[in-house]
């Protein structure tokens, strides 16, 4: 009986997560028109200069680097290590551009920071640490009892990556002109490397 109210709540928790996610793509796509591709100066974009395009890359990317962990964490654990490194490093390197270039540019662009979508992404973004880190500490201690927390990680970044795909990196493209996303591009180079290289909790 006292473990009944535990489950209660943890599904209406799971639920009302669930609503926000569903609730964030609408409103996104409610603010971003789909069928254009013109910032709010009225420019036309090609797919080159564009946060959609770049961003996305790396997530395919990245998903290759993870694969790789995958597939050869039982057949080749030097491999596959040093694949979940490169990807821990490059997912923590994308995070850090998130955080520290397009939801600020966001949040000055739309005025929208406590009542916009960089919030539900910043608090993704925690989820996500917390399983790279579950991760990285049984990879370390050459453990490859991972399968659980592997599939939770995908099943966030797959969330996650949809909504940033689908609705957020559009909306930066088109509320931001060229020459904004190009300086957001040359700054992604200018962030000191060890802020990339410790995994998820700064260990």
């Amino acid at each position: 009986m006292l473990r009944r109210p535990c489950r209660q709540a943890k599904t209406r928790y799971e639920r009302e997560e669930s609503d926000k996610n569903i609730e964030l793509v609408e409103w996104m796509m409610e603010e971003w028109d789909e069928g254009t591709c013109v910032g709010t100066t009225g420019e036309s974009m090609s797919e080159q200069n564009t946060i959609t395009a770049l961003y996305g890359e790396d997530h395919d990317r990245l998903d290759e680097l993870f694969k790789t962990f995958q597939t050869s964490k039982r057949s080749d654990f030097s491999k596959a290590k040093e694949a979940f490194k490169e990807f821990t490093v490059g997912l923590q390197r994308h995070i850090v551009w998130e955080e520290e270039l397009l939801f600020p540019i966001w949040e000055e662009k739309t005025g929208m920071v406590e009542d916009g979508p960089t919030p539900m992404m910043r608090h993704e973004h925690a989820q996500i640490k917390q399983l790279l880190d579950a991760i990285h500490h049984k990879v370390e201690g050459q453990n490859l009892q991972t399968d659980q927390d592997e599939q939770a990680l995908l099943n966030l970044l797959g969330s996650h990556n949809r909504k940033e795909e689908k609705a957020l990196y559009p909306a930066i493209d088109n509320v931001t002109n060229a020459e904004e996303r190009a300086t957001v591009f040359s700054n992604m180079n200018t962030i000191p490397e060890d802020r990339y290289n410790a995994c998820c909790s700064g260990h």
